[in-house]
């Protein structure tokens, strides 16, 4: 008498790759970031290959004190280095910043 025993191949994970997809544009609001308190940001990359990258970021601001208006604009420049879909973002750039002065008598009706 013979007894044969089948066991299928078991694996704990799906060994299927799919293909990574990173989303080349995005907008979001950064909370104690480049704008200070918050800004609102638009980032696109703009060229990606397989282990280097670069990207921009443009960002705003609305500050409002008793008598002065601030606008903040956080701008970027990034080079991102990895591979598939996790990167090291290094970059830098300038912060635009301006004071408006408002006579709140003016705005009383």
């Amino acid at each position: 008498m013979q007894i044969a025993i089948v066991i299928p191949k078991v694996a704990a994970q799906d060994t299927i790759n799919y293909p990574v997809s990173i989303a080349r544009n995005s907008v979001y609001l950064e909370l104690g970031g480049n704008g200070l308190w918050y800004s609102v940001n638009y980032d696109k990359i703009f060229s990606l290959k397989e282990k280097v990258g670069f990207s921009g970021r443009i960002g705003f601001s609305y500050l409002q004190s008793q008598d002065t208006i601030s606008i903040i604009i956080p701008v970027t420049a990034s080079y991102l280095f990895g591979k598939k879909n996790n990167f090291f973002e290094l970059g830098g750039g300038p912060l635009f910043f301006r004071d408006f002065k408002v006579d709140i008598s003016l705005l009383r009706f």
